[in-house]
């Protein structure tokens, strides 16, 4: 299994060679070999330093391979700066993906979970040191477009200072050939109902606040069962109700099992770039109870449409739009066809294509100006 899971990562991470002449080339393999192992086993420290090392091999490798000829260099956070340096200095355009909000907002108010609940602060994964968050500044500095994937990932940007005409505004999409709509059968009396949720396991994703509403929907439904599939951090687990069954994270073409099983999906995540798996669920044909703070307005999930939209901390609210939707058949049915249908504007070619045509209209803009000028 082990040996398995690491050939699953590293598949994952190998791009498709979806176009003719399109050519990959392969950098830092062993770093991340040995980072997919000591994730696997756990070793985090070492899984740390393996992501460092990584980074930086990846980064010195893409620098060299950039030349005047390079129209555009499109790079993700974490691995990019001397790659972004040599591009600007050579005059390439730079387009950086930066998948989570802005480092700042996302320390503070991770920073503020920790505070309200001591005992999962150590799941706070993605709270970094001051140095990494001036790190991610220098690469936004460099970067002529970031590519921003939700309302709410663009507007950290702009309460950070980032000019909000460097945003290029573009939702990800979900294969909806892996991700299939099935109607929902009648729920039969010896299958208690099931809440789902697909995420890292960590109180980013809002969990205490999960949980707590599930205390409350359990008063109204004392059999519903909420399962929880991804992988854990720091010591969440041991503090995890006897109602929550876990799964550790799977392969993504396993995913659509655990969706297909569910009767409504929950995601209460407090901060995120674009959260696909709700996007995933809904295109299995789950209704979404969602946090506001995921999406921001204008996300794929419309209040009363194809879910119920609220702040993650309304413990309350969440409860009961939950026991609404497991006691009311018509609606759990109809808005899990809406959610199928609407997951279907969601395409990876949207994505894809919406990228390609703000890039090249950046370029022309630029040679324009370039021939205007001689």
């Amino acid at each position: 299994m082990l040996g398995k899971g690491i050939r699953e990562g590293l598949r994952r991470r190998t791009p498709a060679l979806t176009r003719p002449g399109q050519r990959v080339r392969r950098r830092a393999t062993a770093l991340e070999l040995g980072y997919l192992l000591a994730r696997r086993l756990g070793l985090t420290s070492l899984r740390e330093v393996l992501l460092s090392r990584r980074n930086v091999a990846f980064d010195r490798a893409v620098s060299r391979c950039l030349n005047q000829d390079v129209d555009a260099l499109v790079v993700r956070s974490t691995a990019c700066i001397r790659s972004l340096r040599r591009a600007r200095a050579l005059g390439v355009l730079t387009v950086l993906d930066a998948p989570i909000m802005h480092q700042r907002s996302l320390s503070d108010l991770l920073a503020r979970e920790a505070a309200a609940f001591p005992s999962l602060s150590d799941s706070l994964v993605d709270l970094k040191a001051e140095a990494v968050a001036e790190s991610l500044d220098r690469e936004l500095d460099q970067a002529d477009i970031i590519i921003a994937l939700s309302n709410a990932h663009a507007h950290s940007f702009v309460e950070n200072g980032v000019d909000s005409t460097r945003l290029l505004l573009a939702p990800l999409g979900v294969d909806t050939e892996l991700f299939a709509f099935r109607p929902r059968p009648s729920r039969v009396a010896e299958h208690p109902p099931q809440v789902l949720f697909v995420g890292q396991i960590t109180q980013r994703k809002g969990l205490a606040y999960l949980i707590n509403a599930m205390d409350l929907v359990r008063q109204a439904q004392p059999d519903v069962i909420l399962k929880l599939v991804g992988s854990a951090h720091g010591d969440i687990l041991s503090q995890l109700p006897p109602y929550v069954v876990w799964h550790d994270a799977v392969a993504r073409e396993h995913l659509a099992a655990h969706y297909h099983q569910a009767d409504v999906f929950a995601f209460l995540s407090l901060a995120e770039g674009f959260a696909q798996t709700p996007l995933e669920a809904m295109a299995c044909g789950l209704p979404v109870v969602m946090s506001r703070q995921a999406y921001g307005p204008d996300g794929p999930v419309r209040d009363g449409v194809e879910g119920f939209v609220l702040d993650a901390r309304d413990v309350g609210g969440v409860a009961a739009k939950i026991v609404q939707l497991l006691a009311d058949e018509a609606t759990r049915q109809g808005m899990g066809a809406a959610a199928a249908s609407r997951a279907r504007e969601f395409t990876w070619e949207r994505f894809a294509g919406k990228v390609r045509r703000d890039v090249l209209t950046v370029l022309a803009k630029r040679r324009s100006t370039s021939h205007g000028t001689r």
